[in-house]
Parts: structure tokens; sequence; C-alpha cells
């Protein structure tokens, strides 16, 4: 399993980590079998025996993680060090991973088969009725968000991707995956493969996908994948410096999740006495490329704080994985980092890292 696969690897590399508690965060459970995070631990060669629980908020998975793991380590003097681990396994419901615009449109509220519980349950508002990039289209309808910025953001954001690839300060805190194709040959992946799917030159020429002359496609639109991530949550000094400022909530209509990601934001800054122009960067867990040019241009954060590291549009976005990795973006920086995410439920969290 790959979240027993990348708890190993960071225990093989980081001999001293002394975990006392693991977060195990997934969002699409379907076809893993109960209890994720015991699995994981028991097939883990090092951790066995470690205490462990699950949670699925959504999007704002990752962030709720680090609230728990504050909450556990300030109210039980044995633990100190908290693990945050999120993992995908969407190859496992390939129907709900490898979904295409023509059968989104197809499938009904009422349908009954797996796969269309599946997706509906990942993919679908039921109170609003609506799927959530339907949503956002409709939500586009109010701003003068335009189709060529929304392509423009996400050109940039594939930049900023293979940029970063050549970093050694975040190629160090990657783990390759061995992967056997259908040929029968082994592939290590060191890297995410997203970036070299889309040629930058053909983005504004994908069709829209929810609606008729929309502005959301497969190009500026997050993709599914499958992946893992790990942080680890510390009292006290931390290893690295890194300090971390309780997460700030805010709440909408599931129509208006835009406007509560934002407000958590201001909420924060609000809180800490701070301004936009403080952070060195803002991590933004987009599903949408509209999604971070609101957030841009409601707080003025300029291009070059925003998703330094790449956004989502231009990475598979494993879901809960996501939050985990803008948190680990964050970790890389020198200095302050906001990190923001929302999800369609209506609920925005935003902390201060660093």
């Amino acid at each position: 399993m790959l979240g027993a696969y990348l708890l190993d690897q960071v225990l093989k590399n980081n001999k001293k980590l002394d975990l006392d508690y693991l977060l195990v965060g997934c969002t699409v459970q379907a076809s893993t079998g109960p209890n994720l995070s015991r699995q994981i631990v028991r097939q883990s060669n090092r951790m066995e025996d470690l205490p462990s629980s699950m949670i699925n908020a959504g999007a704002n998975t990752a962030l709720s993680m680090v609230e728990m793991a504050m909450s556990l380590i300030k109210q039980n003097k044995e633990i100190k060090n908290v693990g945050l681990l999120c993992v995908e396994n969407l190859s496992l419901v390939p129907h709900y991973a490898y979904l295409s615009p023509k059968e989104v449109s197809a499938i009904s509220i009422k349908g009954k088969n797996m796969r269309n519980g599946l997706v509906l349950d990942a993919a679908y508002d039921f109170e609003n009725k609506s799927f959530n990039g339907m949503m956002m289209e409709d939500y586009l309808e109010d701003t003068p968000l335009d189709r060529y910025h929304m392509d423009l953001y996400t050109k940039l954001s594939f930049e900023k991707v293979m940029r970063s690839n050549y970093l050694d300060k975040y190629k160090e805190h990657i783990v390759p995956v061995q992967l056997n194709i259908d040929n029968g040959e082994s592939v290590s992946l060191k890297l995410d493969q997203e970036y070299k799917r889309k040629a930058l030159g053909r983005i504004g020429e994908f069709t829209s996908i929810f609606k008729k002359d929309g502005k959301i496609t497969l190009a500026n639109a997050s993709k599914f994948g499958d992946g893992a991530a790990f942080v680890r949550i510390s009292s006290g000094k931390k290893d690295n410096g890194i300090a971390i400022t309780n997460p700030e909530y805010a709440f909408a209509k599931a129509t208006e999740s835009l406007d509560a990601g934002i407000a958590s934001a201001k909420s924060i800054l609000e809180k800490e006495e701070m301004t936009i122009d403080e952070f060195d960067a803002v991590e933004i867990n987009e599903s949408f490329s509209s999604c971070s040019l609101l957030y841009m241009k409601e707080l003025n954060a300029k291009e070059d704080q925003v998703n330094p590291y790449g956004g989502n549009v231009a990475r598979a976005n494993p879901t809960s994985v996501g939050g985990l990795i803008s948190l680990g973006h964050a970790t890389l920086n020198a200095g302050s980092t906001l990190v923001t995410s929302y999800d369609f439920g209506g609920v925005g969290m935003s902390l201060v890292v660093g």
C-alpha cells in the first residue's frame, strides 16, 4: 500500500523521527477496506504498534490534521511528535479516477451502480444537486474572471512545477515510487508526472467540460491521481525552526465556499496583525485555477507569491494529499507562508507557517 510504503521510507531516512501518534487522512477510501490507518501501521515494517486515527474532512483534511495534532500534543504530555500522513489510492477506483467528461455529464443523481455512487460521493454536492465544477462555473458568472487568465495562470503554474523539479531542496523531499506498467516493465517515478501530460502551448485549446462555452477545462482544473505525503508536527522547538499558528476557520454556504477560503485567510491576517505582503509565499490548495486567481485578487497577493512550487492545476491532485503538499512546501520557505484550503462543503481554513 502506498501509505505504508511512504511511512517506511520516511522512517528509514529519518532515524530520529520518534513518532508518538499517527494521523492518516484519506477522502476516497473505497476499495481500501476498513480502518485505513491501522492497515498502514500494520503493513509498515517499523511502526506496527503506533497509535493512529483516521480523518476525512475533504479538501480541508490536511489542515484539520494539523489542528488535531496540535491539540494532541497540548493535551497529552506523552505525545511530543505526531505524524501526518495523507494518502489516496485512486487507481484502485479507476472508474472514479479516470472519469471522462462524457461520463461526467451522463451521471444521474439517482444512479445506483458503484461507479455513480463513488463519483457522486466525491465530486457531487448533494445539498445543491450539482457537480463541484458546475458550481464553480455558476460562481464565475458573477466575476470578471475570464478563460484567458485562467489558462495563463495554469501555464505559469506548470512552469513553476518544472523549475521546482530542479531544486535540490525540493528533490530531497521526494520519495521515488517503483511502478509496474502493463508491458511488465518497472519504472521508478521520482517526480509528479502531470506536467508531462500537457503541452504548454495547447492549454488554450482544451474545451470546457462542465458547461457549454464554460471556462473550466481539463487543463485549468486539478486532476485526480494517486499520491501520498508526510509531515511531522512536534512540540517545543522544531528541528527546522518551523512554527505553526492555530488554523482559522470560516464557514459559508456550499455555493460560496470560495468566500469561506478567502474569509479564513482574512481572519488569520487580522488575528496575527499581518498583511499579505509580509509572507514569502502563499500556498493555496486549489481545485481550479480560478480559485487562486480570485483569492489573489481579493487579498492582493502577487503571482510570484502564490504556489511558488506550482499549484494543483499543474500536478496530480490526490484530494486530501494536496493540502499536506501545500504544508510541506511551506516548510521549504525561509520566511512565513500563509496556507489556505477550502472544501466545497463551505468551510475554509487558513494557517500561518514560519
